[in-house]
C-alpha cells in the first residue's frame, strides 16, 4: 500500500512540476507567477488530502505528518545530489 500511495504521489507531483516549467516558458507576468503558485499550493495540497485519504486520521495531524515527511524527502534528495555531485567531481 505505501509503496503504491509513494508512487502515485510521485506521478503526481512530476505531472504538476511540468506542468510548471510549461509556465516557466511564458514571458514574464502576473499569470505565470500565479500559476506556479497555485501549482506549488495545489502539490502541497494534494499531499495532505491524499495522505488523509488513504490512512485517514485527523486533518491537522496529517498536514503535520505530510510537512515532516516532505521536509525528510528534502533532506534525502539533497543529500543524494550532494554526494553525486561530490562522485563527479572525484571521478573526473
Amino acid at each position: 500500500m505505501h509503496l503504491i500511495v509513494s508512487l502515485h504521489l510521485h506521478a503526481f507531483g512530476f505531472a504538476a512540476l511540468t506542468i510548471a516549467l510549461l509556465l516557466g516558458m511564458l514571458p514574464p507576468s502576473p499569470l505565470r507567477s500565479a500559476g506556479k503558485l497555485a501549482i506549488t499550493v495545489w502539490i502541497a495540497a494534494y499531499l495532505v488530502l491524499a495522505l488523509r485519504r488513504v490512512y485517514g486520521g485527523r486533518l491537522s495531524v496529517t498536514a503535520l505528518r505530510a510537512a515532516a515527511l516532505a521536509a525528510i524527502y528534502a533532506a534525502v534528495s539533497i543529500t543524494m545530489v550532494g554526494l553525486m555531485a561530490l562522485g563527479l567531481v572525484l571521478l573526473y
